[in-house]
């Protein structure tokens, strides 16, 4: 066992403090000058056993069952504190007036004891809050984590450079420096692994499991009654809930009845011991299907595992509060939060008290905290809401403590912890990302006959993807230009290459690309129809298989010797999964998921006839078997029991169904079914913290990404939903020259294109709340208006253009219908017929959407007077190009004129897409509404002044090149020249992120949109 000195959960009773063997004295004569860091270090040890003491009496007197006690004074119980200064002092050789001072610091420290107890209670919910970015810019801006990482960026970065860009570009130094290097080989294997024989093997075995048990339960009519009350009452009993935030506000507004704050802060204490102490018993079973208490070295391991966990949880705790607002007044100091989390350790406590500190680790930390910020902003939004985000992060926490039970059981060196945790985190990280699309992409599969209007990802690309990454996991090579162009491609090769190099590094990568391989082989083999019904061995196998294999990849990365006993890694991993199956019983209904729970649900009448099992039975009876097998083992009852009553006190929670479903699944056992309905009254002491944090996480993560995603991103999960309904259906048209409008409408708006102007609408819809749905006939509206101006723009009185988006323009295109003659007159009167479409559009579709009369109006005049506006500007460019501008001018006077242009025609068109949602959503604030223009202004001109670089300089931009040139036509470029234009750019890139960042603290995609202005190639 690694060496950790500790003080006990216990170590501040009075016997403790006088007669410790943890604790040795320590002469002052021999420490080394005051400021020497050892000195340091061992005035800090010692100010932690004052404070210690200090903790445990107060215990002692707010756990005294006389009510006496409750009204002593402060006073009172300074003075008796007191009285053991000479007696501390000699014992622990420490000078009196030292013992004297911090034991009255402890004293009146006691309300910021309690508010970082606060803290520690909420700090699942602040950490949430940070990654999710539920916080103002200015709160941001204000807190002791921006500090730490500034500093640590004016370290590396040696350029004078406002906060903002040096920690833009620190953020992007350490992504790249600690991102995995990639190892560049034709393949990580020296042979490939037969994925089809292995498969066939891990399936014998995975039958043999699931036969014995599905034999062994159809010989039993219900399960036991008595069996399942014991272990409830066994997991109520291990089950204490941490006091409420009322609770701790309450007696903050105590000033003066210190016991009172004790019994809080006593009640943290157990309650914290309690739900760690479940944490690692939890985690044991689901993953080795054993406890770790029945032995003494199995003993010492267990607390220096919960003593590990209690670390890295400090940790998280200590960031949480570094990312709260300075200005808070509950702000704590490191040392008085680091003699805090040393009284409230499991174990043994040492001057270890926390792993990966974030004052120490801070580059290692923004790593993580980035590339979770990335996925969330790369997951397509359907992944987000499915729960891949905060699968992602249950699988990152869940390998590097899987890591932590590793270097416990390993004896490792306890010098190599932060360095090898951090590690086993990326390993998380990227595992979790491999997990959360394999298992999003199969979903999607599956979901594809009920509804692909929202998304770009067909059948086609989930199953190549699916295939291609089996064969890679296998040894296969591939030809990475070959993948399919999706949001998500860069970040899976980056999860592959680096998943090659950290497992590696630690000599498991073969192990743990096996059991990915043969997770993937089981996820694309395990697909279901919810019309079809199934006999039990093919409706269980499956998930007996999934979840083996996603716990073996898990324990091999954590590296524990326990994994090596497989049967366990059967069973506990399937009671996990029917426990997932269970809760989220109508989340997987309403999504068409097949499970063992909704195919009996839906498949009720032939389930019975074939004397299938009932899942909830079959749930119930692997509770008592390991219960039972363990023989009636406390803690694995206690286990059991937590997961029965927080399946009910979940469904009960998420969907007030839980007399639904039991009539569904205990309907032929009413006693059974009295009792889990009478549980109810027992969900005042259930505590679920985490499933509480991964709930609370899915809702901040979709409303993250919701504003957040990369353009990329944001593009595929809408482009198809805006595809299918610019086009107009022309079947039912008689008249033959009103179809060929259509035909013609319909040629204009299928050209492609970035449809750029929808996605902006649907942003800013995201900002306030307002859906896709809701909004898709103003886009289609503003889609035709575009089109429309389009259609004009190119024909030969203005710019006379061959091409636009690659094809042929509508009035130079001619096939049998339409001849050269009419191509021109037919071009104009589809770009007329296009506004009479928008118009309709906005008036009576978004009527029936539920938009006010009154908003649909103010959203004409906009639409109306933006058209003028383009019109106007559009006249502008041709005076412009015929007359042409006085060269001779200012160049400030030609700029002026440009931009007024650009204005007028192209950034009049984004203003519309940026003011109108914020009008249907009821926003009536002028000043809000004028920056918002400012920002259409802004964009305008961006764009105009990179479209004016790629006629020079792009790659290919679907048009003529060259055309400003061979229409002599003033641009920007022509008046700044290449590299004047592009710091133009800069400038005014600035202003229009800082504009967003004013109106909208959480608009990420829309800064996103910024970027792809910049940066664009055609």
């Amino acid at each position: 066992m690694p060496h950790v000195q500790i003080v006990s959960a216990n170590c501040c009773s009075p016997a403790s403090i006088f007669h410790t063997r943890r604790v040795k004295p320590r002469s002052l004569s021999r420490h080394l000058s005051l400021n020497s860091d050892s000195s340091k270090d061992t005035i800090h040890s010692q100010k932690r056993i004052i404070t210690h003491y200090v903790y445990s009496k107060l215990e002692e007197y707010a756990t005294k069952s006389s009510h006496l006690w409750i009204l002593t004074s402060t006073e009172h119980i300074r003075k008796r504190l007191l009285r053991r200064t000479k007696d501390l002092s000699t014992h622990h050789s420490i000078p009196e007036h030292l013992v004297r001072q911090w034991i009255l610091e402890t004293l009146d420290s006691i309300d910021l004891t309690i508010q970082h107890l606060k803290t520690m209670t909420n700090s699942r919910g602040e950490f949430i809050q940070i990654l999710s970015g539920n916080k103002t810019n200015e709160q941001l801006k204000r807190n002791k984590w921006r500090k730490l990482q500034l500093n640590r960026a004016k370290e590396i970065i040696k350029q004078k450079k406002d906060d903002d860009e040096l920690l833009y570009e620190y953020r992007q130094y350490i992504r790249n420096k600690f991102t995995p290097k990639h190892e560049t080989k034709s393949s990580f294997r020296h042979d490939t692994f037969n994925i089809d024989e292995e498969y066939k093997k891990a399936e014998s075995i995975s039958k043999q499991y699931l036969i014995s048990l599905l034999t062994d339960f159809n010989k039993r009519t219900k399960p036991n009654l008595h069996l399942l009350e014991e272990m409830i009452d066994l997991g109520l009993k291990q089950m204490l809930k941490r006091p409420k935030l009322g609770e701790f506000e309450a007696v903050t507004k105590t000033e003066h009845n210190i016991l009172a704050k004790a019994a809080l802060i006593y009640k943290m204490k157990k309650a914290y011991e309690m739900n760690l102490r479940n944490q690692a018993d939890d985690f044991m079973l689901l993953r080795f299907g054993q406890i770790l208490t029945n032995s003494n070295k199995n003993k010492t391991v267990s607390e220096t595992f919960m003593q590990y966990i209690h670390m890295f949880l400090n940790s998280v705790s200590l960031l949480a509060q570094y990312m709260k607002d300075v200005n808070d007044n509950n702000n704590i100091a490191s040392d008085e939060y680091e003699n805090i989390s040393s009284y409230l350790a499991p174990t043994d406590n040492s001057s270890a008290t926390i792993i990966m500190s974030p004052d120490t680790y801070i580059d290692q930390w923004t790593w993580l905290l980035e590339k979770w910020k990335e996925a969330l902003c790369t997951f397509p939004i359907y992944l987000t809401e499915s729960g891949s985000f905060s699968r992602l992060l249950r699988t990152t926490i869940g390998i590097g403590i899987a890591r932590l039970y590793g270097f416990a059981e390993n004896n490792e060196n306890i010098a190599e912890l932060d360095v090898k945790f951090f590690q086993a985190l990326q390993m998380g990280y990227y595992y979790g990302i491999a997990y959360a699309f394999v298992d999003g992409l199969q979903d999607e599969r599956e979901k594809e006959e009920q509804d692909s209007s929202m998304t770009l990802l067909a059948y086609s690309d989930v199953d190549k993807w699916l295939a291609i990454m089996e064969d890679v996991l296998c040894g296969g090579s591939f030809d990475r230009t070959q993948l399919p162009k999706l949001s998500v491609t860069d970040i899976v090769l980056e999860t592959f290459d680096c998943l090659i190099t950290l497992t590696n590094q630690n000599h498991i990568t073969n192990d743990t690309f096996n059991d990915l391989a043969l997770l993937l082989h089981s996820q694309r083999s395990d697909i279901k129809e919810s019309d079809n019904f199934y006999f039990d061995p093919e409706l269980y196998l499956g998930s007996m298989m999934k979840s083996h294999f996603t716990y073996t990849a898990t324990a091999f990365m954590g590296g524990a010797h326990s994994v090596h006993n497989r049967e366990r890694l059967w069973i506990m991993p399937f009671l996990g999964q029917m426990t997932d199956d269970c809760r989220d019983f109508y989340d997987d209904l309403k999504s068409g998921s097949v499970t063992s729970f909704t195919h009996y649900y839906q498949q009720k009448q032939k389930c019975l006839e074939q004397k299938s099992l009932n899942p909830f039975y079959g749930f119930l009876y692997l509770c008592e078997d390991i219960y039972v097998n363990s023989k009636k083992d406390i803690q694995t009852g206690a286990f059991l029991g937590r997961r029965i009553i927080r399946t009910f006190y979940s469904l009960e929670l998420s969907s007030s169904k839980l007399s639904e479903f039991l009539d569904i699944f205990l309907h032929q056992y009413p006693d059974l079914k009295s009792y889990c309905w009478s549980l109810r009254a027992k969900f005042n002491q259930v505590s679920d913290p985490e499933k509480s944090f991964f709930r609370s996480l899915n809702e901040y993560g979709v409303k993250y990404a919701r504003t957040h995603r990369k353009l990329e991103t944001y593009a595929s999960d809408h482009l198809k939903f805006i595809e299918d309904n610019l086009k107009i259906d022309s079947t039912s048209t008689e008249n033959q020259q009103e179809r060929l409008l259509i035909d013609g409408i319909n040629y204009s708006v299928s050209a492609g294109g970035k449809r750029l102007r929808p996605l902006l609408l649907f942003m800013v819809g995201d900002l306030y709340q307002l859906t896709a749905n809701s909004l898709i006939p103003l886009a289609r509206a503003v889609e035709y208006l575009h089109t429309s101006s389009l259609i004009f723009d190119d024909l030969p009185a203005q710019d006379n253009a061959n091409l636009r988006r690659g094809r042929a323009t509508l009035h130079t295109f001619v096939d049998n219908e339409v001849p050269n003659t009419l191509a021109e007159g037919r071009a104009q009167l589809v770009a007329v017929d296009l506004i009479s479409h928008a118009i309709t559009l906005v008036n009576t579709d978004l009527v029936k959407k539920g938009f006010s009369v009154e908003r649909i109006n103010s959203v004409v005049n906009v639409l109306s007077k933006s058209m003028h506006e383009l019109c106007t500007g559009q006249m502008m460019d041709l005076f412009a190009a015929r007359s042409r501008i006085n060269i001779d001018s200012r160049t400030n006077d030609i700029l002026a004129i440009l931009d007024n242009i650009a204005w007028l025609k192209t950034g009049k068109a984004i203003e519309v897409v940026l003011v109108c949602p914020a009008i249907l959503a009821g926003v009536s604030d002028t000043k809000e509404i004028d920056r918002i223009r400012e920002l259409g202004r802004l964009l305008g001109i961006l764009f105009q002044m990179k479209d004016d670089l790629l006629d020079v300089e792009g790659e290919s931009i679907g048009k003529t090149q060259l055309i400003d040139q061979r229409n002599h036509t003033v641009t920007y470029v022509s008046v700044l020249g290449q590299d004047g234009t592009k710091e133009r750019l800069k400038v005014f890139e600035k202003e229009a992120k800082q504009l967003v960042d004013v109106l909208w603290s959480n608009a990420g995609t829309i800064k996103d949109v910024i970027r792809y202005f910049i940066e664009r190639k055609k």
